[in-house]
């Protein structure tokens, strides 16, 4: 005897892992990805180590989508996890400073100003008449930047869900989860660099001035946490395309399709 769940297949099955997609799910556009791009077959046969070896990067990856969220922090934080920063040439015979760059101002260490943090509009003090409202859009702009950013750390966490699934009971929709997570991520990850880069890294100063007076001058580069953002776009995209092209097994076609021979309604009769 085998009992069965409410409204679902009968516990033998279940215990076996043979569990399909649900119907509206198998009848979908979506459930049938299983049977697309499969333009690699020869990868059936090593996809449990793809698989293992994709949720390892994605659960890695968890540490440079938070470090690059770690900017919005308005310590010495910045100094690890800065999306850009200036190194200040001085003319006054102070030591030099250095600026890190985070969401809601810098972080300063050196003689350039005497301060820990500079808001934005602290920052504006320093910065020729002409160009103060240029650092407005930095302070609009980390919103933005925020979200996007993490929005691609969260979409992690369905990619890891479809690559664990994947790895025991494969169908179609396992396989369009994987990908639209990846590409999700990807897109929301560009989005932020897109944001930052242009809202802001392109308007920060580089000459400085106190009371009118030139004080110096400034180099400026993209930061650790920028690059963190990249890395967490290369693993979002390659997890994407890797899910894409890894064949759903022959064995779940059936489920791909619909499969149209479980009755749900006589498996409650199989007590």
């Amino acid at each position: 005897r085998t009992s069965v769940a409410r409204g679902g297949p009968p516990m033998n099955e279940c215990l076996a892992g043979n569990l399909g997609p649900p119907k509206f799910c198998a009848k979908s556009p979506c459930g049938r990805l299983g049977t697309c791009c499969n333009f690699f077959p020869f990868l059936e046969k090593y996809r449990q180590q793809i698989l293992l070896f994709i949720f390892v990067v994605n659960v890695a990856t968890f540490i440079p989508a938070i470090m690059a969220l770690f900017a919005a922090a308005r310590g010495k934080q910045l100094v690890l996890v800065n999306w850009a920063n200036l190194d200040a040439n001085l003319k006054n015979g102070e030591p030099d400073g250095h600026l890190y760059v985070g969401f809601y101002g810098v972080y300063e260490r050196g003689g350039f100003a005497g301060r820990t943090f500079l808001s934005w509009n602290e920052l504006k003090d320093y910065v020729p008449p002409g160009k103060k409202d240029n650092l407005s859009s930095c302070k609009h702009s980390a919103k933005d930047v925020i979200s996007t950013a993490a929005m691609g750390l969260f979409t992690i966490l369905p990619s890891l869900a479809a690559i664990w699934t994947r790895k025991y009971f494969d169908n179609g929709c396992n396989k369009f989860v994987g990908v639209l997570s990846g590409v999700a991520g990807g897109i929301s990850s560009i989005s932020s660099l897109a944001t930052f880069r242009n809202a802001c890294y392109r308007n920060l100063p580089t000459t400085f001035y106190s009371d009118g007076v030139n004080i110096g001058s400034a180099d400026k580069s993209l930061g650790p946490g920028f690059t963190c953002e990249i890395v967490v776009i290369i693993v979002c995209i390659f997890t994407g395309l890797v899910h894409l092209i890894l064949p759903v097994p022959p064995n779940s076609d059936p489920l791909i399709a619909g499969d149209n021979s479980r009755d749900d309604s006589g498996a409650d009769d199989k007590l």
